[in-house]
């Protein structure tokens, strides 16, 4: 979360996480690792495919992104099969395919600026349960991810793998949807009256009118905890769920724009 100044007299938040800041939550070494491991020198483009969609932990990740982004996909196969040909350790072919899947992330994020609701809401609720978890398992992680829209961690602990690959599934969903169905949504900046909703909405989340006060001063949320910085955004996230309708998916968009 940043902050850019305003004229009407509130704090923009700049907000770090989730696909608008074109910054992909790290996959997860772990899960990297594992599969990464699996690929050797005598395999084919259809059997490394195979043993993708087959891993007990991404499968159904690498099916949807097969299914919404094929290119990337074979993209991802090929890769990892001339990597492995070429003599790739099994780190180096975590640390790539890894890579692999934040930059075809980043080359798709701003579809979802488009999305539809159903599917633009699907993706918040599943950032919101990754922000949940990240809070019980450890709140400055939570706080990093909030801060920077990332984070890395090979601790399976720090995150459920269901809810990561939730995540990253309604992620691609929703870019999908903004490219197959576009709602030509106009990005703009949400008034001083959307702010307030913002704020009132936060309250009744059960923040303090302090903590929401905080959350609205650059100097200090940067004083708070990492643990009040998580529960600050998370409440922040929770609130634009409660938005009626497209003005969620409007508000959570303008989130995209440069710092002014």
């Amino acid at each position: 979360m940043g902050y850019r100044d305003r004229a009407d007299g509130y704090k923009g938040i700049s907000y770090g996480g989730g696909a608008l800041a074109l910054v992909a939550l790290a996959f997860g070494l772990r899960m990297c690792s594992t599969m990464a491991g699996t690929i050797s020198a005598a395999e084919t483009p259809a059997t490394v495919e195979a043993k993708l969609l087959a891993d007990p932990d991404a499968g159904a990740l690498f099916d949807t992104i097969k299914r919404t982004y094929p290119a990337e996909f074979d993209h991802i196969t090929l890769d990892m099969l001339a990597r492995t040909k070429a003599g790739a350790t099994r780190s180096e072919l975590q640390e790539a395919l890894l890579t692999d899947l934040i930059e075809a992330g980043r080359r798709h994020n701003r579809d979802m600026l488009q999305a539809p609701h159903a599917a633009f809401a699907a993706y918040r609720r599943a950032e919101i349960a990754v922000v949940e978890s990240l809070q019980t398992a450890s709140p400055t992680l939570c706080a990093q991810y909030l801060k920077q829209g990332s984070f890395r961690s090979n601790d399976p602990n720090h995150l459920p793998a269901k809810v990561l690959i939730d995540f990253r599934q309604a992620t691609w969903e929703a870019n999908a949807a903004g490219r197959d169905h576009p709602v030509h949504r106009v990005v703009a900046r949400p008034n001083a009256a959307t702010w307030r909703t913002i704020a009132t909405a936060m309250s009744a989340g059960g923040l303090s009118t302090s903590a929401v006060r905080s959350f609205f001063d650059e100097a200090a949320l940067r004083r708070a905890t990492p643990d009040e910085q998580c529960a600050l955004g998370l409440g922040f996230l929770r609130a634009v769920d409660t938005l009626p309708g497209d003005r969620g998916d409007d508000f959570y968009a303008s989130m995209s724009l440069p710092s002014t």
